[in-house]
């Protein structure tokens, strides 16, 4: 899959930007900066993304293929459903 000549630019851009103000904290991470930085990768990129938290996850509980559907638990999860 090859980029178009902008998006090669405005990916580079947010590169140099995103090395420009690295920060370890996350209360200075925004949302938005998350989404656009997210948005930059490629659809392989993404994936190898969640293979990994799949493996992390299978890895941290490998039970949890066992494991049924999930159930409701009365007061900590709020379902918001339209009327």
């Amino acid at each position: 899959m090859c980029m178009s000549e902008t998006q090669n630019c405005a990916r580079k851009g947010i590169i140099y930007l995103m090395n420009l103000t690295v920060t370890h904290a996350r209360t200075e991470e925004s949302i938005e900066a998350k989404a656009l930085w997210f948005r930059s990768l490629t659809l392989a990129e993404r994936m190898d993304i969640l293979c990994a938290f799949t493996e992390f996850l299978l890895m941290a509980n490998p039970k949890i293929t066992e494991q049924s559907n999930a159930q409701l638990i009365e007061g900590r999860v709020l379902v918001l459903a339209t009327a």
